[in-house]
């Protein structure tokens, strides 16, 4: 049973979005798949902090498209600046758009996007761990159902907790899927090389031969490498973490299906360009290929 949670600290306060962000465009991909780690009503969302941030809970509404009201309920050792902090790395908020879209408002491919979703940041995933599983997860199947099985392995190993008359989650921790059984996660639908691999990012993960921090400090060659070398990351995987988690602004997915439909239709050619010719493309994007891609998934 989940365990009840009891928070006697209150605070409340008002949180500036930087220029070049809109509450509405986070709000558009913070809605689409998840279900569980977070609640949606309207456009407020509710949430359990990871337990690297601290303990308590947090509701975000917006006031307009640039500020947002906080409420937070803790047990007395969180700080707004840690909640402000966390916001930040989920939103990519510490990022100086002004030269993206200055450098960009004219490109061919990405105008409409830029003028029709001005304010978009990437919304990523804080927690390492977890944009390595929903990446192995997504991995030739449709991201619905990548979310699906999300959702199945926070149930069977997350952390939950009794909170505001709703149950809440946490995502597993690394350690946490140590000693699981190949055969426990095939009964999720996970197939065979998937479970595999996750267990394996676990086990290196839970074995300290990597963290977020020491590749945060490695240039992006360094980032892929480390990534790739792991068994079942492949190039596609890694650019979406380096991508969605560190937040490295040369990442490209080149092998996005999503990202060569839209880059087919965009560039009104009958057939799915190449990789080759998609990364051919992204060199006058240099420097910002992560947030070109954000763009065009968002066409």
């Amino acid at each position: 049973m989940p365990n009840p949670r009891i928070f006697p600290h209150h605070e409340e306060w008002n949180f500036s979005l930087p220029s070049h962000t809109r509450w509405s465009m986070l709000l558009r991909w913070i809605d689409r798949y998840e279900t569980m780690v977070y609640r949606m009503d309207d456009d407020q969302i509710k949430l359990w902090l990871p337990a690297e941030v601290g303990e308590g809970f947090l509701s975000i509404s917006p006031k307009g498209e640039t500020t947002l009201y906080l409420q937070l309920a803790h047990d007395g050792n969180l700080h707004q600046s840690e909640v402000e902090e966390f916001l930040g790395k989920w939103w990519d908020l510490e990022r100086d758009m002004g030269p993206f879209y200055a450098t960009f408002k004219d490109d061919p491919l990405l105008k409409a996007s830029i003028e029709q979703n001005h304010g978009a940041r990437i919304v990523g995933f804080p927690d390492l761990f977890e944009a390595l599983v929903i990446g192995i997860l997504g991995q030739q199947v449709n991201v619905a159902f990548a979310y699906t099985l999300k959702q199945r392995l926070t149930e069977a190993y997350g952390q939950s907790g009794d909170w505001d008359g709703h149950t809440w989650w946490r995502f597993p921790r690394p350690q946490n899927l140590i000693g699981v059984e190949i055969r426990t996660l095939r009964e999720m639908q996970i197939s065979q090389r998937k479970a595999e691999y996750l267990l394996g990012v676990a086990q290196a993960m839970a074995d300290g031969q990597f963290t977020k921090e020491s590749l945060e400090t490695q240039p992006f060659e360094e980032q892929m490498a480390t990534l790739t070398a792991l068994r079942g990351i492949g190039p596609w995987t890694a650019q979406y973490v380096c991508m969605k988690c560190l937040h490295s602004l040369r990442a490209f997915p080149a092998g996005d299906a999503g990202l060569q439909n839209n880059a087919k239709r965009l560039l009104a050619m009958d057939r799915k360009p190449t990789i080759g010719e998609l990364q051919e493309i992204a060199k006058s994007w240099s420097g910002w290929e992560a947030y070109a891609t954000w763009f065009l998934w968002m066409a």
